[in-house]
């Protein structure tokens, strides 16, 4: 581990830098689904089950966003779906301010999250673009992962403290913000997708078959994929089950408390990213994310007995932990096993079960939540957490026993 674990960053691409900066910004306004959830159970008076339905329809339509923005990278570029997607989300979220509320707020946020949800394969695609090996791509994302958090840092923070008097402002300052990260991605970021001239063709790394045919070729990635849907089913409650805990324990003051909870989980992905970066940086990125999902396990899982807001933070500060692990590193793996010319598309099937996972997780914790209260919502996302820790550790246990077999048949042809 470096002295100095910020080194880590160095040597990267500029376009790396201001994507940093850009998607810094763009998080500042980057909380549709908490802010749909303080807004419909605050503003509007509806129940859990009734936001959990709004929440999943918000994870619904990020499904064929991602996609979508996943094919129009590979097949047109980079730069102009995510100048394209984040215009069209500002443009939306201005338009809320003038039907403050009411129910038709819900709508538009659902369908800004839509044109956001375009950009995130397009954002992945462009990092894997401009990075060559697993150390700087890990170095990437966990940049801008730390500008996400930078972000979150602050704008839940403020948008919690002006939630209940100048809503519109909130909204306001999200459209802003988009605005803002979009204009320099304009100015300052090139487009990163292969052209068919490039190396990367003469080494057999694009192909051009049907994306489900490449998939289905690689069963490992297949599965890793598929047993994602666990990490965004525990990693949505940070947006759904916490903010209606802190409501159910600190009433009128649960929007600025969880605000102050987001920050407390910013400031952790800051100071700590870099730290676990550098440490874990020569270990393969599935055994980083089995690891983190036990942190996961553990930090949701002590909600259960947490009820005084010193206890929470320490929990958010341990589930953290584990954010930074899973969350730094699925993007890497995904790099690993992609070829070039399916980069955006295997992003985005990765962030399409993401969706689903966001999908399923508000809507049978919302049902759960109203039949057994929320307390009870942590001991179950203790038991998905340690599901999910298993399953990613047989992943890598298959996997390295492949490769192993596979430098052994190797050996022998070459004997």
């Amino acid at each position: 581990m470096s002295l100095n674990p910020l080194s880590t960053y160095k040597g990267l691409a500029p376009s790396v830098y201001f994507l940093f900066i850009a998607r810094t910004i763009n998080s500042l306004g980057d909380f549709v689904y908490p802010l749909i959830t303080m807004y419909l159970t605050l503003k509007l008076g509806m129940n859990e089950n009734q936001t959990g339905f709004f929440v999943t329809l918000a994870a619904i339509a990020a499904g064929p966003g991602v996609l979508l923005g996943g094919y129009l990278g590979d097949r047109i570029g980079r730069k102009n779906i995510i100048i394209g997607g984040q215009l069209s989300a500002s443009i939306l979220v201005l338009i809320s301010v003038f039907y403050i509320n009411t129910l038709t707020v819900a709508y538009l946020l659902i369908l800004s999250m839509f044109f956001m949800s375009v950009t995130r394969p397009i954002y992945n695609a462009m990092l894997i673009d401009l990075t060559y090996n697993d150390g700087e791509r890990k170095s990437a994302f966990s940049l801008l992962y730390l500008g996400i958090n930078i972000g979150i840092a602050i704008g839940p923070l403020v948008a919690g403290v002006f939630f209940e008097d100048y809503l519109k402002g909130v909204f306001i300052g999200i459209s802003l913000c988009t605005f803002i990260s979009t204009l320099l991605i304009i100015l300052f970021v090139k487009e990163s997708r292969i052209s068919n001239n490039t190396s990367e063709v003469i080494s057999n790394s694009v192909e051009s078959k049907n994306s489900f045919v490449v998939l289905f070729k690689r069963p490992i990635l297949f599965s890793f994929i598929l047993l994602s849907i666990l990490n965004f089913f525990i990693y949505i409650q940070y947006s759904f089950s916490m903010p209606l805990q802190m409501n159910s324990l600190f009433d009128q003051k649960g929007p600025a408390l969880y605000g102050s909870l987001m920050t407390v989980n910013a400031i952790s992905v800051i100071v700590l990213t870099p730290i676990l970066n550098s440490l874990t940086r020569k270990m393969l990125p599935i055994l980083i994310i089995a690891i983190g999902a036990l942190f996961y396990a553990l930090g949701f899982g002590m909600f259960y007995v947490a009820n005084i807001y010193f206890l929470i933070s320490i929990c958010t500060i341990i589930w953290t932990i584990g954010e930074i692990m899973v969350q730094t590193n699925l993007n890497v793996y995904i790099a690993k096993h992609s070829p070039a010319s399916h980069r955006g598309r295997f992003n985005g099937f990765l962030l399409f079960i993401g969706s689903l996972g966001y999908s399923l997780g508000p809507y049978i914790m919302g049902k759960y939540i109203n039949k057994f209260g929320v307390n009870l919502a942590w001991p179950l996302i203790f038991l998905i957490g340690i599901v999910y820790a298993l399953s990613m550790y047989v992943l890598y246990y298959v996997e390295k026993k492949s490769t192993h077999k596979k430098s052994l048949t190797n050996l022998k042809e070459h004997a």
